[in-house]
């Protein structure tokens, strides 16, 4: 079985797929996937579907949406033994999946061995593995899905893992001298993140490489009316360091 939280939350199985419809089931397996192979008590999911609040029957409802995730994997998939794959334990359940079969658990081993692939000079394959990692990611999904405490917290985990990967790629791909290449995603990075100043940085840097120098002074003015405009400060040292180098070039 092949779990999916990076996104719409979905269960593959045999060509088969199950979407949960009901919010709150989602909330369930979301949380139950993104804690897989761990055992996850009554207690905790009972607190991510209600927080404070829990209704008198919320022990009960909790069982029921196991039910419900069990009948739907049974029904659904054509799983023979729903109760082994989410098993009962005392106080609690466990999904039993490994990390391998889960988006976020592929996601974050391919960004781990991209780290390490970089850290071994071996940029091109780094490259490959963080792309591999990314293309997994669906961020809008993400964003937009109703997610409650423990979820959110754990998606604004994997958010933090998704910027870096996509930092670390970038980078690896400027050691292969793809300064060019990258100037059309630099500039639509910036666009969706524009209080990062490092993607401002590297796309003034790949412009002034590319021999887009005046291209390269707009992008670093329009990058300081921003951080102006929205933080009330000059532009970071590193950034500042960047135009200047831009500067002297002439």
């Amino acid at each position: 079985m092949e779990f999916r939280v990076l996104g719409s939350v979905e269960v593959h199985e045999a060509g088969r797929a199950y979407r949960p419809r009901a919010a709150k089931l989602r909330d369930v397996l979301r949380l139950l996937v993104f804690r897989a192979g761990e055992f996850v008590a009554t207690d905790t999911i009972m607190q991510e579907l209600w927080e404070d609040n829990p209704p008198v029957s919320s022990i009960t409802t909790t069982q029921t949406y196991i039910y419900h995730l069990r009948r739907a994997f049974a029904e659904e998939l054509g799983v023979p033994r729903p109760e082994d794959v989410l098993t009962t334990r005392q106080a609690g359940y466990l999904l039993r999946a490994d990390p391998a079969d889960t988006d976020c658990g592929r996601f974050a081993a391919l960004i781990g061995r991209g780290r390490d692939l970089a850290g071994a000079g071996r940029w091109a394959e780094a490259a490959a593995a963080l792309r591999e990692a990314l293309a997994l990611w669906h961020e809008p999904h993400a964003r937009s899905a109703t997610v409650t405490t423990l979820n959110a917290q754990h998606l604004e985990h994997y958010q933090e893992l998704h910027r870096a990967a996509v930092e670390l790629r970038v980078t690896a791909d400027l050691r292969q001298g793809r300064h060019r290449e990258l100037i059309p995603e630099l500039r639509a990075l910036v666009l969706r993140n524009p209080l990062n100043e490092w993607f401002h940085a590297q796309l003034i840097s790949c412009l002034g490489v590319s021999g887009r120098r005046g291209e390269a002074l707009e992008a670093y003015r329009s990058a300081r009316r921003i951080i102006i405009d929205e933080l009330g400060l000059e532009p970071s040292v590193e950034l500042q360091r960047v135009h200047r180098e831009m500067l002297a070039t002439g």
